[in-house]
């Protein structure tokens, strides 16, 4: 397709956080995830993302054109039109990635950690009252 003066692939980085924060959009291919950290990080950098609806993942985080646009899985083409949607459109870029930086922020240690810490206590009183009706019995 004669892509060589318009694509290039950088290869591998341990530099993510600096290319994240040059980029314009994520996009996030992906036909199976768990909870789709990287998609996070790069919504952190208040990048819109656009991703394949697969099985699990991207939707459990992402909210269709809100703070990114989600496509039928396995539709290269698809992604592509929203890829193309994104990258003609500065201000609805724009718009997502402010949206993303929220999203981001619901998963960050500030907003987790109380959560792990309720639940961890949680089931450690339910273990200590189930232990307390074990000796009354």
């Amino acid at each position: 397709h004669h892509l060589y003066n318009h694509v290039l692939l950088m290869g591998h980085t341990e530099r993510l956080d600096d290319e994240l924060a040059k980029a314009s959009v994520y996009v996030l291919s992906s036909r199976f995830e768990g909870l789709p950290m990287v998609m996070i990080e790069a919504m952190s950098h208040a990048l819109p993302v656009v991703a394949f609806d697969c099985p699990t993942g991207p939707a459990d985080v992402l909210t269709h054109g809100v703070d990114g646009l989600l496509v039928a899985p396995e539709d290269p083409d698809a992604l592509a039109d929203a890829l193309t949607r994104l990258m003609g459109d500065r201000a609805l870029r724009a718009d997502m990635g402010a949206a993303a930086l929220l999203t981001a922020a619901a998963y960050g240690p500030d907003a987790v950690h109380p959560r792990w810490e309720a639940l961890f206590t949680e089931l450690h009183e339910v273990r200590r009252s189930g232990a307390a009706e074990g000796q009354h019995a």
